[in-house]
């Protein structure tokens, strides 16, 4: 999910196993691939240490250069965007508690976008329920 401080939904991405690595997931959506396009010079956004540092995606660093003062500051800024993040996980999960636990067994193509399509459903009426509150 890549969502706005303001707890809007703006571009996820499903269809991928569990078993794929977050980075693997992370490629496949639109912001990375598009990035150029879709942010200003000064727009960014947040990803967790497993993503990569780039102007225009802010990811905490990782040690050893994580322990310089300029770095630890950074991670602190960007470590406040993720509590935003949270709570737009933690919103979208609130009506749809569905998604707290998925018990869909995935053991064929068909199930799996089954599940896709479950997820894109809640967050479809997430944020239509964000527009209309």
């Amino acid at each position: 999910l890549i969502s706005t401080p303001d707890l809007r939904i703006i571009d996820y991405g499903v269809g991928l196993p569990g078993s794929q690595h977050d980075a693997t997931t992370w490629a496949e959506t639109w912001i990375p691939k598009e990035h150029s396009h879709l942010l200003a010079g000064n727009e960014w956004v947040w990803a967790d240490s497993a993503y990569p540092l780039e102007k225009w995606c802010q990811a905490p660093y990782k040690k050893p250069e994580k322990d310089t003062p300029e770095n630890l500051r950074h991670n602190f800024y960007v470590s406040q965007v993720h509590v935003h993040f949270e709570h737009c996980v933690g919103f979208l999960k609130g009506p749809w508690s569905s998604l707290r636990g998925l018990q869909l067994r995935i053991d064929h193509p068909n199930h799996l976008q089954y599940a896709s399509l479950w997820i894109m459903t809640c967050i479809v009426l997430h944020s239509f329920a964000m527009l209309h509150k």
